[in-house]
């Protein structure tokens, strides 16, 4: 008996997975198990998806080496070979994903069909049927694709429940992270599990830094699950930044091997700390947002994180397509990341790149739309640094759904250690051992003549 095509597109779509890389990484972002009707081609896909979780690689020697009893006794109605060698192109890869889901789409639509034919034959009411009619058509065309429709009664009591865990301490640790900057936390009252939050500031403003200071914070301080990808820098440059604040040793000291023995112990005990976190970093210099989301969910099924910061999303690599620009590239793969973050019930942080031309988004200014928080890091000028001591910038809110727009939060940054505070004393520190120091302490907002800064 020869195959359907159904199950000619299922197995197709798992032989795709053992094929090439970057089918395997779309095919993660789209497909579910629910989606396969065939026993069989589900539990294969299956194995495929957990090999790729526990990071081995996958293709059909290594299914047949690490699963081979398990697979040959699958019925795929041919041999694995057969399957696993199939011959794809890229536009089929896609069709075949398509035609997945236009099935699953149509099994659910023969299930309400069946249930209807049901009620008419136990005489169910014509109001009763219409009614679960309508819903249904409801459910297929308004609300599908992973959206809910939530019913009164179900709002009501969602109500109730959610401010009481959120006056319960432990419940409410479960759905918040917070960092270490208390004025942060306060006016956003933590960031919310589900939320897309955008992180920017122009070149060299100090982005990537602040990204890793919240990567510190919740991964390596509070030991949170948290997954780090990162397009830019290589592991012994990361490596040598992670020193630096955490050790509190000079960056550049590491960096030309200046660093005296005290200061050595320093970077020994920083990565006592590192090797004791939940910390999770991935160099990810051909960054595509299907890799990203898959790597993101694959972090979710194996450590079960809170937090991935990307980092950051101007490397995203624009697809070969002469009629998509980049910021649509950029825009979407920033909606897709807020759609995971609900997903997986989990925060993600955007780390993204502004213009010098009055501080937009660059390359995507429509972005922002999909964010729930915007942080905008601003460096203050210099000629205002003796009025605004010890602080030399702000975080300022440009989009927040929980917090006050426009809000600032004063900072301090440490470059030569990649250390943000918000605390007025360990500003003080920073800024003394920056060599900037005034004759008598000032207040924030108070002037210091500049003529009394030493340097």
């Amino acid at each position: 008996m020869g195959l359907s095509s159904d199950q000619q597109c299922e197995q197709r779509i798992c032989a795709a997975m053992m094929q090439k890389k970057e089918w395997l990484l779309d095919i993660v972002s789209d497909v579910k198990p629910e989606d396969f009707f065939f026993q069989a081609t589900r539990d294969l896909y299956i194995i495929l998806c957990r090999m790729y979780s526990d990071g081995e690689e996958v293709n059909a020697s290594s299914v047949l080496m690490l699963h081979g009893p398990e697979v040959q006794n699958l019925n795929f109605g041919r041999s694995f070979i057969q399957l696993a060698t199939d011959v794809l192109m890229l536009h089929e890869v896609k069709s075949y994903i398509k035609r997945l889901h236009e099935m699953r789409d149509i099994r659910s639509l023969m299930g309400v069909a069946d249930n209807l034919k049901l009620m008419i034959q136990n005489d169910e009411s014509a109001e009763n049927i219409y009614k679960t009619l309508e819903d249904a058509v409801i459910s297929h065309t308004v609300v599908g694709n992973g959206r809910t429709l939530i019913m009164p009664d179900e709002m009501a009591e969602a109500c109730v429940k959610a401010v009481t865990e959120r006056m319960d301490d432990k419940e409410r640790n479960k759905k918040v992270l917070y960092t270490s900057f208390k004025n942060l936390n306060y006016a956003t009252g933590g960031f919310e599990k589900g939320d897309l939050v955008i992180m920017s500031a122009e070149t060299g403003g100090g982005k990537s830094a602040f990204a890793m200071n919240i990567c510190r914070d919740m991964g390596i301080m509070q030991k949170r699950p948290v997954f780090y990808l990162n397009s830019e820098m290589s592991k012994e440059q990361m490596a040598l930044r992670w020193s630096a604040f955490l050790g509190g040793v000079s960056h550049s000291k590491l960096r030309n091997g200046s660093t005296t023995q005290e200061e050595f112990k320093k970077v020994e005990q920083a990565a006592e700390l590192m090797n004791a976190s939940s910390l999770y970093t991935l160099n990810m210099p051909d960054m595509q947002i299907a890799g990203v989301l898959a790597e993101i969910r694959r972090m979710k099924e194996r450590y079960n994180i809170e937090l991935a910061v990307v980092d950051y999303i101007g490397r995203m690599e624009m697809m070969d397509r002469k009629d998509v620009k980049d910021w649509q590239v950029l825009t979407n793969a920033a909606r897709k990341l807020k759609t995971v973050a609900q997903e997986l019930n989990i925060t993600v942080i955007m780390v993204a790149q502004l213009t010098g031309d009055g501080g937009k988004l660059a390359q995507a200014s429509y972005m922002e739309h999909e964010a729930d928080l915007w942080l905008n890091i601003q460096k203050i000028p210099e000629s205002d640094l003796p009025m605004k001591w010890p602080w030399n910038s702000m975080i300022e809110f440009r989009k927040a759904r929980n917090a006050e727009r426009g809000k600032q939060i004063a900072m301090h940054f440490y470059g030569d250690m990649l250390t943000f505070t918000d605390e007025r004393k360990e500003a003080e520190t920073f800024c003394n051992a920056e060599g900037f120091k005034p004759e008598s302490a000032a207040q924030f907002g108070q002037t210091v003549p500049k003529k009394k800064w030493v340097l």
